[in-house]
């Protein structure tokens, strides 16, 4: 595992809104695809709404957004 402790930015963009925080990075070598940890979601001002639907919204909106499609890298 390495881990980057300078921080790297981290922004969320959809259509209408957008959120920005600086988070450690960690790279793992099992692990395929990004993973925020409670702390950069609170960050970010992301509220799961349901994790099993991938429902999702920003802190003091009412429109609730459909996760996206994973990425595996």
């Amino acid at each position: 595992m390495f881990c980057l402790g300078d921080g790297v930015d981290v922004t969320v963009i959809v259509e209408d809104e957008s959120s920005k925080c600086t988070c450690n990075l960690v790279i793992s070598e099992i692990e395929r695809e990004v993973l925020l940890s409670d702390a950069a979601i609170e960050a970010l001002n992301i509220i799961i709404d349901s994790p099993l639907k991938g429902l999702w919204k920003f802190r003091g909106s009412t429109k609730l957004r459909k996760s996206e499609k994973p990425e595996y890298w």
